[in-house]
């Protein structure tokens, strides 16, 4: 048997570790055989495990502090703010110094393995420093971790495993003593630690598109349809699906929605899920588009404004834009390598209203295809989850600016910045900014133009969420089928995620990541290298699910592709789209190993540094020994992180040995270290997995130690002490997107509960909807986020207008006293407002019908002309 915390090995490294130790059986879940061009690919369906915790802390309760027995030394509460993309984050709880302790006792279940959960925060003048943590239990440290925060967010979540004894287990919680600044404790939790025939099923599949490489990613002919899902191998835990941006700036509104009605039908034809992307960045600005104005929209006047020292070239238009202020350094996005292709400001006001207009329309386009095919159950083809398509960045330092460096003389623009459109220099003098770059950017110039680009990723997701109510009610033979979750709460942001201007150079712990993190939006990026980003990923799983829109295949080999693919997935990205992956003409070959290592991750071996001398064996029975091993591995090409140390060949001692794993950095400074202990309830008879805090981070070609320390042996031959363990790492993503689920539930359930109350008055307020509220509100304080978040998307279905999909022959609506009959066909009806004595309804329906409304005891026919909505009103008797 293989032991991990005394119980089965998780499925995911077990299945790895088969042909390594010679274990037998079938480990692996079944697998469809479809091949490629048949019917969609039949995926097994696991009940997730739950994610909601046992017990919960926040250290910024009161009541909790008292009902976990908290006591601190060398502490103190405290409570501030601190800006990140366009959100506000608290921090609070109580922050440790160097050397300080928290104490706190959690509720956990007797004789079952659990997880704590300990979530740490800094605020951003910390980010880029080492801290240490470490948490013991009955006086057992059961891990620690020594890390340097990559910034993009205030918090971080470690995990820590544990037999519990009882049913309930005293923390102890240490900042080292080496630390040079107090970290703050948030959150502590404990979790059931779930099956590992559980990590699988609906929360564990990833969706998987390829972007069609027709027409700069705007057209999809069946045949590439057809290519695309010949290259995406089946596997349980992903959703094949194909991609194709939308260009709706360029097009009349007819046009647009003629570009979906098409790209709707190939997808139908194949029964093939389409992710349709709007696109507002490179090919999809709108070229050629008059202004209204008498210009187009990619005139000087709409194209950021750059500024460099080395620029002698005198652009034309810029000197009558600029006026006074022109001088022959500031310079123009063109000509460059992308087909001479603009980059726009991003503050222009007429420009912005177009942008918004045309993505409404087309959005709105895109959801009533949506309901069209929801009709007859196909809505699956039409992925439920939009994002802004708007990688957000300037043309400055960092771009490739060869194709202006040609014009300029032959001389590169080494020092680019941007932008400095009289727009954009305007909106930040509303700041009481002044954007001068002639003296170079202060602080302050570059954050007000870091907060420009968050601006941008709020104002699309404010336009989606304008054009994208939530999806409608469905009530058949008198029952009404609440949605699950809601399109308009699976809107992702897509900034250009690694370092990158105006703070890049100055302050790199302020990623393009954290631009993407806004209110009522989900966080998502551009970004292709799992190393890269895996700190940065550690830290974004805080805001909730998140996703990786936008993959750029030709940014990295394929070790980091992989890498970067797994590293989404163990981090709880919804999907994940691959950019020009034709140019990869293996790519089936690479997404099979990524399957492959999902379902069975591959250890990587370390090898064993002799010790200067021999271990000594205990000197009589009862005496505990300690038996320290070093270990040396160098991580490959396609290294991004580990978070499981497996061992094996471990003497089989009595009950209750204690096995210690540690990882540390040898080619870095400050250096990064990670931890883990277990206790084993029985004597192992095949490897023992311990899982690390989080995925350790690996850089390729970087250098690491492993230690492995055994304690509480007795009676152990010599041989057993002297001959070392075989060691190695693993990363087993289904188990870290077990981790990240967990955390990302919870804030889930908090931001659309914030969405939601904000409608918790006038004209969106109904009895209904404040029952609902108040439910998802009780189950949140329970700690029971999941069903808090299905009643919460329940409460936003019901707030006026609140929009039925009614069955023939109809029926009521809902929890409204409302009645309606459609007796041919079903009808869409929407509550726009209800009182004792009157209720306005909107009815449209697909075919022309005559329709009943009962309200209060009076009834009102209409006869529906198809497709044409009508409101009716109805007014109920007076009360005498």
């Amino acid at each position: 048997m293989i032991l991990w915390l005394g119980v089965r090995i998780p499925l995911a490294v077990g299945m790895a570790l088969a042909a390594v130790w010679g274990i037998s059986g079938r480990l692996d879940p079944a697998r469809s055989q479809t091949e490629p061009g048949s019917e969609p690919i039949a995926v097994p369906r696991i009940e997730p495990p739950v994610t909601d915790p046992i017990d919960e802390l926040e250290l910024a309760s009161a009541r909790d502090i008292a009902g976990h027995a908290v006591r601190w030394v060398r502490g103190e509460p405290v409570s501030a703010l601190a800006t990140f993309g366009r959100l506000q984050l608290p921090i609070r709880g109580v922050a440790l110094e160097p050397g300080g302790v928290l104490y706190a006792t959690l509720k956990t279940e007797p004789g079952r393995s659990v997880v704590f959960g300990l979530r740490s925060a800094l605020p951003p003048e910390r980010h880029g420093r080492a801290y240490e943590l470490s948490v013991e239990v009955d006086s057992l440290e059961i891990g620690s971790s020594i890390d340097v925060d990559p910034g993009a967010g205030d918090s971080r979540t470690l995990f820590f495993e544990h037999v519990a004894v009882k049913g309930s287990a005293t923390l102890r919680i240490r900042a080292g003593w080496r630390n040079t600044f107090p970290v703050v404790i948030e959150n502590l939790a404990s979790y059931r630690l779930p099956e590992s025939a559980a990590l699988g099923g609906g929360a564990y599949q990833m969706g998987l598109g390829l972007l069609t490489s027709k027409g700069h990613g705007f057209s999809m002919p069946r045949e590439e349809m057809e290519a695309i899902r010949a290259a995406i191998p089946p596997s349980p835990y992903w959703t094949p699906q194909a991609a194709a941006l939308l260009n709706f700036a360029r097009e009349q509104p007819g046009d647009t929605a003629a570009a979906v009605r098409a790209l709707v039908g190939v997808a139908d034809a194949a029964r093939f899920p389409l992710r349709i992307l709007p696109q507002l960045h490179w090919a999809g600005i709108p070229a050629g588009v008059p202004d209204g104005a008498g210009g187009l929209f990619t005139d000087v006047p709409y194209q950021q404004i750059t500024w460099d020292p080395a620029d002698s070239l005198d652009d034309p238009g810029l000197k009558p834009l600029l006026g006074e202020r022109y001088d022959v350094r500031f310079g123009l996005t063109v000509p460059n390598i992308w087909g001479n292709t603009p980059w726009l400001t991003l503050n222009h006001p007429r420009l912005n209203q177009f942008w918004r207009l045309r993505l409404i329309q087309a959005i709105r386009v895109w959801n009533g295809e949506r309901e069209r095919l929801s009709r007859s159950g196909r809505s699956y083809l039409l992925p439920g989850q939009l994002s802004t398509g708007e990688e957000t960045v300037y043309w400055a330092k960092g771009v490739d600016d060869t194709g202006y460096t040609a014009a300029n003389g032959g001389k590169p623009r080494t020092a680019l910045l941007a932008d400095f459109n009289p727009f954009t220099v305007a909106d930040a003098l509303a700041d009481r900014i002044v954007l001068d770059p002639k003296d170079g950017l202060d602080r302050n110039e570059r954050w007000w133009l870091h907060q420009n680009l968050a601006r941008r990723q709020q104002a699309i997701v404010d336009w989606i969420l304008e054009a994208m109510p939530p999806e409608p009610i469905r009530v058949a033979d008198g029952f009404a089928n609440y949605a699950q979750d809601l399109v308009r709460r699976n809107v992702f942001t897509e900034p250009y995620a690694m370092p990158v201007f105006p703070m890049r150079g100055v302050n790199p712990l302020r990623p393009g990541l954290e631009v993407g993190y806004v209110r009522e939006g989900r966080s998502g990026g551009e970004y292709w290298s799992g190393s890269t980003m895996l700190p940065l990923l550690i830290k974004e799983r805080e805001r909730g699910r998140i996703a990786l829109p936008n993959l750029e295949c030709t940014g990295a080999d394929d070790g980091q592709l992989m890498a970067c693919v797994l590293a989404a997935y163990a981090h709880g990205a919804v999907y994940t789209t691959l950019y020009n992956w034709q140019h990869r003409p293996h790519i089936r070959s690479i997404l099979e190993k990524i399957a492959a290592a999902i379902a069975a991750p591959v250890p990587i071996a370390a090898s064993h540094v002799p010790p200067p001398r021999e271990s000594t064996p205990a000197s009589g029975p009862g005496e505990a020994v300690v038996a320290p091993w070093e270990y040396r591995l160098s991580a490959g090409a396609d290294a991004f992180g580990v978070n499981t140390v497996v061992l094996g060949g471990l003497p089989s001692g009595q009950v209750g040995m204690v096995v210690r794993a540690a990882i540390r950095t040898l080619d870095e400074k400050p250096e990064r270290r990670a931890s883990c202990a277990v206790r084993l309830q029985e004597p192992p008879s095949g490897p023992v997995l311990a899982h690390l805090p989080a995925m350790f981070h690996l850089r390729p070609g970087a250098n690491y130690a492993v230690t492995v320390e055994i304690a509480g042996m007795t009676d152990i031959p010599q041989p057993a002490l002297t001959e070392a363990p075989k060691v190695s790492l693993a990363a087993d993503v289904r188990w870290e997107r077990w981790r990240s689920r967990a955390v990302s539930v919870r804030v889930d359930a908090e931001d659309i509960l914030q969405a939601v109350e904000r409608l918790d008055r006038e004209p969106y307020a109904n009895a209904p909807f404040a029952a609902s509220l108040a439910r998802s509100r009780r189950l949140a304080t329970a700690r029971r986020y999941s069903e808090a978040y299905r009643e919460a998307v329940k409460a936003e279905q019901l707030a006026f207008p609140s929009a039925f999909v009614m069955m023939e022959p109809g029926g009521r609506l809902g929890p409204f006293p409302i009645d309606v009959r459609c007796p041919q066909d079903r009808v869409r009806a929407t509550v726009q407002s209800m009182r004792p004595d009157l209720v306005e309804v909107q009815l449209v329906s697909a075919v022309s019908q005559t329709v009943t409304i009962r309200y209060g005891g009076r009834q009102t026919s209409v006869a529906l002309t198809a497709d044409a909505p009508v409101t009716v009103s109805v007014e109920a008797p007076s009360m005498p």
